[in-house]
């Protein structure tokens, strides 16, 4: 027979799990956030294009600071 305290846990790691994607939902419709993302994901390319001898690194670069930059505007 569980006890009440074995419960408790089990509500306080659901209502954690619900704030979490609620906020991880409220992010995703952020412009900021979808910025940062599509940026990272042009990283991952470029990096990939350099990695073929496609692209020059000074694109990985540009693109790096780029981030660094997504991620200063956010507080």
């Amino acid at each position: 027979m569980p006890c009440a305290k074995s419960i408790r846990p089990k509500q306080e790691l659901k209502d954690k799990t619900e704030a979490l994607t609620a906020q991880r939902d409220k992010l995703a419709g952020d412009a900021d956030v979808q910025a940062y993302v599509r940026t990272r994901r042009e990283l991952r390319d470029a990096e990939a294009d350099i990695e073929d001898g496609i692209a020059d690194e000074s694109l990985g670069r540009v693109l790096k600071q780029e981030i660094a930059k997504l991620r200063q505007t956010r507080p």
